[in-house]
């Protein structure tokens, strides 16, 4: 589905790799940066900075050693165009745990004030961060690991109070504004992604 994205506001990405795996994954997120007077690359640098602090999602003692977090790269409208930042600076992860295959993801929903279908994001996170240990033969993740990933994007989303940078759920309807995040839910299930082979 196709977002609109305002004019001071920038479609985030954070980009993910996997050793052996050719192609980069990516995790998107919406950005207020209306009230922000740095460049783009420092917003990048801001939300890179609060993603990768201890206890945070992408801190190097959540992942496994096997992935790498990149970095943040935002695109923000503007009258002129769309502008393009980054930072990267690659976080290798420090975990040992056995890996579930990459078609497998955390589902992450996104919060907001608004009711209904319209009032609900959501994003599919890379098991960077969870190994084949805290998911049973179900795919239900352990209620710790739920709990230590809820905590971990609740003090992400926290931390981006005091931030310049604010984020958002954007909306398909240029009509509709969009909505400021107020939390995250990490489901217990995991996600797979179906691919047709040729």
């Amino acid at each position: 589905m196709t977002v609109n994205i305002p004019l001071g506001f920038a479609q985030g990405i954070f980009v993910f790799t996997l050793s052996g795996k050719q192609e980069p994954m990516a995790v998107t997120m919406g950005w207020d940066l209306t009230e922000s007077v740095t460049s783009v690359d420092a917003d990048a640098q801001a939300i890179y900075n609060q993603l990768t602090s201890a206890n945070r999602p992408f801190a190097a003692g959540s992942m496994n050693s096997s992935y790498q977090f990149e970095g943040v790269e935002l695109q923000k409208a503007t009258a002129t165009g769309p502008i393009v930042g980054s930072h990267r600076s690659p976080v290798v992860g420090l975990g040992t745990n056995q890996l579930l295959p990459p078609n497998c993801a955390v589902l992450v929903k996104k919060n907001t004030a608004r009711g209904g279908r319209k009032g609900r994001g959501r994003m599919f996170v890379p098991m960077a961060v969870i190994g084949e240990g805290f998911v049973d033969q179900l795919g239900t993740l352990t209620a710790a690991n739920v709990i230590q990933q809820q905590n971990a994007w609740q003090a992400f989303l926290g931390a981006t109070a005091s931030m310049l940078q604010k984020p958002v759920l954007f909306h398909a309807d240029p009509l509709i504004d969009p909505d400021p995040i107020t939390s995250f839910t990490v489901t217990n299930l995991i996600s797979t992604q179906r691919r047709r082979l040729r």
